[in-house]
């Protein structure tokens, strides 16, 4: 009977260590092309307690400038997903300093991927930009045909913290069946003179 009850035990400790267990990899800047990184399925069900997005850490380093918003800022992302249903998807980016934006919630409905994972050297990939004049909200994927600006301001990043360090880009999906890939991400930074007017 004791023996029954243990393993039961460790049975429900073995699937809640799964079930809340987060996938995380820790990629360069620019990463490598057609990194096949897997995102999970369903890990953040709508509504319910449990959320567990896919953690990708990038290591920046090397940018010229310390501030953000003073000397240096956050003016693009470039971004390339192999999914076959965009609309499950929420995009978050954090910073260093623990700064959070939404890249994209539940946009692109029904349609496949964010760029377009058949070109082998990742040079179509989708970019969010910081002054792109259409939001990513309006938009259709693949997202191929222009630059679209976040669903929430990269501006919110400069809060004057370091941009070296690790950034983190994390992938809910919110419903089961489609699956999905990270294939590539590049943050790209833009020393500051002053910036573009917003809007």
């Amino acid at each position: 009977m004791e023996n029954h009850v243990l393993r039961g035990t460790l049975f429900v400790c073995f699937f809640l260590f799964n079930f809340y267990s987060q996938a995380q990899v820790t990629l360069s800047n620019p990463s490598d092309c057609l990194l096949g990184a897997s995102i999970s399925t369903n890990n953040c069900p709508q509504n319910e307690p449990g959320q567990n997005p896919d953690l990708f850490d990038i290591q920046v380093n090397g940018i010229v400038g310390t501030q953000l918003g003073v000397d240096v800022y956050l003016s693009e992302l470039r971004l390339l997903i192999e999914h076959t249903w965009m609309g499950d998807l929420e995009l978050v980016l954090r910073s260093p300093s623990g700064q959070t934006i939404s890249l994209s919630n539940h946009n692109g409905g029904n349609k496949d991927n964010f760029g377009d994972p058949s070109v082998e050297d990742c040079s179509a990939y989708g970019v969010l930009q910081q002054f792109a004049c259409q939001s990513i909200v309006d938009a259709i994927p693949p997202y191929t045909d222009q630059a679209y600006a976040p669903e929430e301001s990269f501006l919110n990043f400069n809060d004057g913290s370091n941009p070296n360090g690790t950034w983190q880009l994390q992938i809910c999906d919110h419903e089961l069946a489609n699956a999905g890939t990270l294939e590539f991400i590049h943050l790209v930074f833009e020393e500051i003179n002053c910036l573009p007017v917003e809007n």
